[in-house]
């Protein structure tokens, strides 16, 4: 006879007998396989497999003491001999979902406060000075490779290593050091690292603490406490660039307070932190988060944010950020420590956003991974305890509910995300000794996302006049001015503008995600928004050229591709942006055309019938590099 149910409760009368009066031992069905937490802190959990007979009775000689786990195991009751037990036959496991994996030598003996990866060796640095084993000095610095720890040359750094950033086979090193462990080398904050010797930078480094960096083509963009170079020799203020062989300040004297982060998207640098506005206080408003192109600091929409940014990830046009803010900075937008900022626009995240601070954001594709002090979603509704993915427009736990405190840096690389803070083990206790760093697998690699910038040719845009008020086509025009023009004149004929970009250089396979135009308003003739007024842009988007690549008349009516439209964009620190992306198949990626795209620009509305001049005017591609139009294209490549 099989066990069940009745058979359990039979098993159970028979074990108390064996083990005699008022020393019972419980047997334990597969449904309460467990007692309740105040009975097992008294009872002893016994294993029927350690009082197991060759033949599958239970040797109770021991005299044991405690409560039977019968899960996984199959009683038959024979008269003479008592319960048999045989193990139950399992069905096939099923594949382990992703885990908390440890790195070498249990981790780390202290805090981690960056990541870098390169190639396939992930670099570490914070605050530890060994492995968590005591096995492998580091002191603040260490590369991961191949399952192996390995010190940097000099036995490491001398203090805290706040942030990293690979540029080719180099790494750069910034946070409150000031030499190598070994005392031979002064750096003073900031460093290169080439494999396998540090190098100091110009001017002995930088006078207070790095908290961030990031590269850009042979660039390398420095944010911090600083206030200029250890020699006292250059002002920067917080952000400084340096171009391999010397520090530069930039434009307005750099800002008012500490940079916390630094993200680059084509040719914008991205800036997070405590400022609100540039050095000079000349450019306002910034309030804890900047653009900065062309040489020209920008404020984001709605006034920025009401604290400080701790955390930037570009993925193509897209800016996600997080740190300690609750809202946009002029109140009209809520957004709890984490927000996506995309062509001008504040978007919240699900559930409110989180319920406490955000230090570290990495992206995988269309996932969003999210490191910080915080446990839950602002609402409640979702617990995530230190580190959370965000996808499709809702939040999910990782393996383990996450980890037990904060995670300061995250990075992905390939299938693996590797994580740095001061955990040591995963929130629900399973998974021990991670010490400061770990390793979840199992990703699914995203396709890379390339972002390329092109600005308009200044040889080939312009405005284009209209011949007469019903005509149709284009009369004068003028491809030399530094603005083009939308609207009307007073004899009620239409201005229209061409722009033109070689986007020849996009690679023939790329695939094409998202086009965005970007154009600077220079002024307005006549008064009021003209955009309004003529009922928003249209653009005529010509895969190639209109006519000849140089502006003619007849530009004013030639055939597009295709017409997106009508636009009515909120104007964002100077700049309209024009979503394109319907348009997407029309971006030439060919040399054929000369390699251009032409985008036309008008209004909906032709004149407004009131015999007075009233156009807008947007910079041309003859204006200085920082004011040109620019067609910002996303891909990835099959």
């Amino acid at each position: 006879m099989r066990t069940g149910l009745l058979s359990i409760f039979v098993f159970a009368a028979l074990i108390a007998a064996m083990f005699g009066a008022g020393q019972p031992a419980r047997a334990v069905s597969a449904s309460n396989a467990l007692p309740a937490d105040t009975e097992r802190a008294q009872t002893q959990a016994l294993d029927p497999a350690s009082l197991l007979n060759p033949d599958g009775t239970l040797d109770l000689t021991s005299n044991p003491h405690g409560v039977f786990d019968l899960r996984g195991w199959d009683v038959a009751l024979d008269t003479l001999r008592g319960p048999i037990l045989t193990p139950r036959a399992s069905a096939a496991a099923a594949p382990e979902a992703s885990v908390w994996t440890p790195l070498a030598n249990d981790g780390l003996s202290y805090w981690v406060y960056a990541l870098a990866v390169s190639g396939s060796d992930l670099y570490v640095g914070g605050e530890f000075t060994m492995t968590s084993d005591s096995g492998v000095t580091l002191n603040r610095i260490a590369k991961y490779s191949s399952g192996v720890w390995l010190p940097l040359a000099n036995n490491g750094l001398n203090g805290p290593v706040r942030a990293l950033a690979v540029s080719g086979s180099d790494v750069y090193v910034g946070g409150e050091f000031t030499k190598t462990a070994d005392g031979t080398m002064t750096l003073n904050r900031i460093a290169k690292y080439d494999g396998s010797a540090w190098s100091a930078l110009p001017n002995n480094g930088l006078n207070d603490t790095v908290r961030a960096l990031a590269v850009s083509g042979s660039n390398v963009y420095v944010g911090g406490a600083f206030t200029k170079t250890a020699d006292n020799g250059i002002v920067l203020n917080h952000i400084a660039k340096y171009n391999g062989s010397a520090w530069s300040a930039l434009a307005k004297q750099g800002l008012d307070s500490y940079v916390f982060a630094l993200a680059v998207s084509g040719s914008d640098l991205y800036v997070g932190g405590h400022f609100t506005q540039t050095a000079d206080g000349t450019v306002k408003d910034l309030n804890f988060i900047a653009r900065y192109s062309g040489g020209a600091w920008s404020a984001f929409a709605n006034k920025g944010l009401n604290g400080e940014v701790y955390a930037l990830a570009a993925s193509g046009s897209d800016l996600y950020l997080g740190g300690i803010f609750t809202e946009s900075g002029d109140g009209t937008k809520t957004l709890r420590r984490i927000a996506k900022y995309s062509s001008g626009v504040w978007s919240p995240f699900a559930n409110g956003g989180l319920d406490h601070i955000v230090y570290a954001i990495a992206i995988n594709g269309s996932e969003v991974y999210v490191g910080g002090d915080f446990m839950h979603t602002a609402d409640g509704a979702v617990n995530l305890y230190y580190v959370a993915k965000y996808s499709g427009g809702a939040w999910s736990a990782l393996p383990h509910d996450g980890l037990h405190d904060e995670v300061y840096a995250l990075a992905v690389s390939g299938s693996d995300l590797y994580v740095g803070g001061r955990f040591t083990q995963t929130a629900d206790l399973e998974v021990q000794n991670l010490n400061y760093v770990a390793k979840l697998p199992g990703l699914t690699p995203g396709p890379t996302a390339y972002v390329a910038t092109f600005r308009s040719a200044g040889a080939q845009d312009g405005w284009v006049l209209e011949s007469s008020e019903t005509s149709n086509k284009g009369g004068t025009l003028n491809s030399a001015a530094t603005t083009l023009r939308l609207g009307d004149n007073a004899a009620r004929k239409q201005y229209r503008a061409v722009l033109s970009f070689n986007t020849a250089s996009l690679p023939d396979d790329a695939v094409i995600t998202k086009v965005t135009l970007k154009v600077k308003r220079q002024g307005v003739t006549g008064g009021g928004d003209p955009v309004n007024v003529f009922r928003g842009f249209l653009a005529d988007v010509k895969k190639g050229r209109f006519g000849a690549p140089a502006l003619q008349a007849g530009d004013f009516q030639a055939a597009a591709n295709k017409t997106v439209g009508p636009r009515k964009p909120a104007l964002a620190g100077g700049w309209y942006t024009l979503d394109l992306t319907g348009a997407k198949a029309f971006v030439n990626r060919l040399a054929s055309n000369g390699g251009l795209t032409q985008i036309r620009l008008r209004f909906k509305l032709d004149d407004d019938n009131n015999r007075k001049a009233n156009y807008l005017r947007l910079f041309s591609g003859n204006a200085p590099a920082a004011s040109r139009p620019q067609l910002i294209v996303e891909y990835d490549v099959a």
